[in-house]
């Protein structure tokens, strides 16, 4: 009976290890926006409606802006 308390111990451990590393796998790709490298991007907020003027202006790369944000882009010409 104690290999099976202890198997089962383990297998939930794995189950939440998973669980977890999926979470933040989804938060992370859900957070992020990317800029092309030829362009200038500013953060748009989806829920309030405006530009975040304090981020500043970002250039091209990837970058973690939050949830319900996502880039205006612009050339850089």
């Amino acid at each position: 009976m104690d290999i099976l308390r202890d198997n089962r111990k383990g297998a939930l451990g794995c189950c939440g290890a998973v669980v977890i590393l999926v979470v933040s796998i989804l938060v992370l790709i859900f957070c992020a926006g990317t800029v092309e490298p030829i362009e200038y991007g500013l953060v748009y907020s989806k829920i309030s409606k405006n530009i975040d003027t304090s981020a500043g202006v970002y250039e091209g790369g990837w970058y973690l802006i939050g949830p319900m944000s996502s880039f205006l882009s612009f050339p850089r010409t």
